[in-house]
């Protein structure tokens, strides 16, 4: 029986892969539907200014919606699973740490939808 059941879960862990973010990344998890200025299926990133060259992963599922974004981006979830908590990577995509320069809300925009900040990685903010 143990064998049996040890056998199940080799062959599970084997077609599931398990993506996690890297160190390097800045990570949210927003609430779309909070109070914000995109509708409540979406979350806007905000930038200012220049210097960005990121990636962004909306539902931390290993699979990126952007890339080399220069400026705001929107995460869409209305085809997934609707208004919810998501958990948000975004990438440096410059190779030197500086493509993700900062986050900008200026105190409106989406700022209510952020509930966390899991990491802030290791890029120059």
């Amino acid at each position: 029986m143990q064998r049996k059941a040890l056998a199940i879960l080799i062959s599970i862990c084997s077609i599931t892969q398990v993506y996690a973010a890297s160190d390097n990344d800045f990570v949210i998890i927003i609430k779309s539907d909070n109070s914000g200025f995109s509708t409540p299926t979406q979350f806007t990133i905000p930038t200012t200014g220049s210097g960005y060259n990121y990636n962004v992963d909306c539902n931390d599922d290993g699979t990126l919606e952007a890339a080399a974004q220069t400026g705001n981006y929107t995460c869409d979830y209305s085809s997934l699973s609707g208004a919810g908590s998501y958990t948000i990577r975004i990438e440096d995509n410059s190779g030197l740490g500086t493509g993700f320069p900062r986050i900008h809300f200026n105190n409106t925009a989406d700022r209510r939808k952020i509930t966390a900040v899991l990491q802030w990685g290791n890029g120059t903010w």
